[in-house]
């Protein structure tokens, strides 16, 4: 959800095989997608969580500083990548402070469930705009 759209609009490994171009999502699902990545706490430790987050808050900086070029898009991601980077340092700096550790991960669920929900729209919404078009032709 984050990794294949930065991989699609920096690279032509996707376009070359158009078949697949159709299930890459949008950036307003990597926006979506980004905010999950900031709820580590009980799982902080383990590298894949932090390799994740670091990822995700690199390509959302390299998406607002070099791709996108309307002040609303740059405001907009950088919102984003704000919230992933405070959310983070909150959880670590006052973790200690929860009555269960896990709790976080029911946020993290959440988005998780929000953003393949938003992608399901998105797929609807090209599957009906892909028929639309070959009917018009």
């Amino acid at each position: 959800m984050i990794l294949f759209p930065f991989v699609n609009d920096y690279t032509y490994f996707f376009k070359k095989k158009s078949a697949l171009l159709f299930f890459i999502p949008s950036r307003f699902i990597v926006l979506v997608s980004s905010t999950f990545v900031a709820y580590n706490y009980d799982m902080w430790n383990i590298v894949f969580s932090q390799l994740a987050y670091f990822t995700t808050l690199w390509i959302l900086f390299s998406y607002s500083r070099f791709y996108t070029n309307q002040w609303q898009n740059i405001f907009t991601i950088s919102i984003v990548l704000l919230v992933c980077l405070f959310t983070q340092v909150i959880y670590l700096a006052f973790g200690n402070n929860f009555i269960r550790s896990w709790d976080i991960t029911e946020y993290k669920e959440l988005f998780i469930a929000l953003a393949y929900f938003m992608y399901s729209i998105e797929t609807l919404i090209n599957k009906e705009s892909l028929i639309l078009n070959k009917t018009n032709t």
